[in-house]
């Protein structure tokens, strides 16, 4: 059979032993064994404080799982009050924006009997003066026919064109409907990404750095039939702020979306009258 080794049965149990273990070491640890371990061994930690979290070792001395647990249960809860305090701030300013609009609609109801310069600038100044906004002007398509009126005394009427300077601009149509596109929603710029803003701020554009354009539909979009595809805007209202983040992307402005189409259907039948 040749030279071959002969072991002791001792040195071979020893072999096996030595492979037992390490394939032992190799092997993770189970959740159970490491129960087990920490139930036959109770002064672990006290002996080995460095390996728990901060959270449960104050000046030095080991507190026990439990208090650590508590603990952390007390942060939780602070957390979880924190963001109950701010959906609470959220709603509270949600509901002094809402009678802010209203305000602001009941306003333009009053103004219906004044001239269409008187509304325009008293419209966009109560914007203003109300949500701390740098500019508010609107800009009208130069083809749209629901404002031509509007164009038409702007241009054979040089006092209304005066009054209305700097808060009523024109601008082509194909280049207007470029910048807020047909689909209905607002458009937010920020920074550089807004171009040339005079056609919508005129000699403010320079200090706007942020801006929230709203389309404007006559008549407004809900007043159409469902199955009715979006028509192409007529005008934009323009909010302009002086920050960059004065106006960002997610900024809601369906409230003001509802506003703008109240405001329209008074200076139509302002237009009308006159």
């Amino acid at each position: 059979m040749g030279n071959r080794a002969k072991f002791p049965c001792s040195q071979i149990e020893t072999i096996m032993n030595k492979a037992a273990i390490q394939q032992a070491m190799t092997e993770p640890l189970s959740e159970k064994q490491v129960r087990d371990y920490l139930l036959d061994n109770p002064s672990f930690f006290n002996e080995n404080g460095d390996l728990l979290p901060s959270a449960i070792n104050v000046s030095g001395r080991v507190l026990s799982l439990e208090a650590g647990q508590l603990n952390q249960l007390r942060q939780e809860n602070t957390r979880i009050r924190e963001q109950v305090d701010h959906i609470m701030e959220r709603i509270g300013q949600n509901d002094a924006i809402y009678h802010a609009f209203h305000t602001i609609q009941k306003g333009l109801l009053v103004e219906m009997g004044q001239d269409v310069a008187t509304l325009i600038n008293r419209f966009c100044q109560s914007l203003e003066d109300t949500f701390n906004i740098y500019r508010v002007a609107l800009t009208l398509s130069d083809s749209a026919p629901a404002l031509l009126p509007l164009r038409h005394a702007m241009q054979s009427n040089p006092a209304l064109a005066g009054a209305l300077m700097g808060r009523v601009h024109i601008m082509p149509h194909a280049e207007l409907i470029k910048v807020i596109g047909h689909t209905g929603r607002s458009v937010i710029r920020v920074g550089r990404e807004g171009g040339d803003r005079t056609p919508f701020f005129g000699m403010q554009a320079g200090q706007i750095k942020s801006d929230a354009l709203i389309p404007i539909f006559n008549p407004p979009l809900d007043l159409l039939p469902i199955e009715s595809p979006t028509p192409e805007p007529i005008a934009s209202l323009n909010l302009g702020g002086e920050s960059t983040n004065r106006f960002l992307p997610g900024y809601s402005s369906d409230l003001l979306q509802d506003m703008t189409d109240i405001f329209v259907l008074i200076l139509d039948r302002t237009l009308e009258a006159g």
